[in-house]
């Protein structure tokens, strides 16, 4: 958003939490638009009042009529897969939210693939009422997760639709006695450079490009600005790749002389 900002001599840019925030929030700031992580209902509602253009960078909440620019969630699916695949993984699981628009998004890109190769995940779901700021909260020692992680055949290779609840399967494999990644394999979404080093092992994950994304919403903003309107649909980036680190660092199914070395 800054280096878009930077061509935009007339721009100032004000930041303001979305926690709590209110209608009379805009009014006071008198911003001629607004960039927001639109991650509730009431959220939207208060920002759909308004005259201002906005433009939302979350997808969290599904059917909203502001125009949004994210990463494409299909391709992330189907990138998950494809690492996994390439491994050596022919079991796979998902842990996702049924309530949150880019956990199911990624989750039908991530079974697409599947299908292609006649094959279905076992699935983990949290339908705790948790706000998305929370949706990790005491993952790890859930007793249900613990459950299904013994109950899945292994070797198993599991995608989490972010990084948090990644890194949360990552510690409950180790309260439990599970190896990661030789019985179990973990991949997230995000590449939080900290999340993903303080695991361990440490953690896989697909790049998502918030950089390009920041900057697009940026343009879309400029364009809703002089323009007034734009297309209602989401303007979608394509990840950047997989980067890999230990907890998908072995080969499904190879000499398991070779995997114990």
């Amino acid at each position: 958003i800054r280096q878009y900002a930077a061509t935009q001599p007339e721009w100032t840019l004000v930041l303001h939490d979305t926690d709590g925030f209110k209608a009379r929030a805009m009014t006071s700031m008198r911003g001629a638009g607004l960039i927001s992580d639109v991650t509730t209902v009431e959220l939207a509602k208060t920002l759909q009042t308004r005259s201002q253009p906005v433009g939302n960078v979350s997808s969290v909440v599904a059917g909203l009529t502001l125009p949004c620019v994210c990463v494409d969630h299909h391709q992330v699916g189907r990138l998950a897969f494809q690492h996994l695949w390439d491994r050596g993984f022919r079991r796979f699981g998902f842990v996702g939210h049924p309530r949150h628009h880019y956990s199911t998004e990624r989750e039908k890109g991530f079974r697409a693939a599947l299908a292609e190769m006649d094959l279905s995940p076992e699935c983990y779901y949290d339908r705790s009422r948790y706000s998305y700021r929370h949706r990790g909260r005491l993952l790890m020692v859930r007793a249900a997760l613990q459950r299904w992680l013994y109950s899945l055949a292994k070797p198993v290779g599991i995608f989490a639709c972010h990084d948090v609840w990644a890194v949360h399967l990552i510690g409950s494999c180790r309260l439990i006695g599970i190896l990661v990644p030789e019985d179990v394999a973990i991949l997230g979404v995000d590449n939080d450079d900290l999340l993903c080093n303080l695991a361990r092992p440490t953690l896989s994950s697909v790049l998502v490009p918030v950089e390009q994304i920041g900057y697009e919403a940026a343009a879309l903003l400029d364009r809703l600005l002089k323009r007034g309107k734009t297309s209602r649909q989401p303007q979608l980036i394509p990840p950047m790749g997989v980067v890999a680190r230990q907890s998908t660092d072995i080969l499904a199914g190879g000499d398991p002389d070779v995997t114990a070395a």
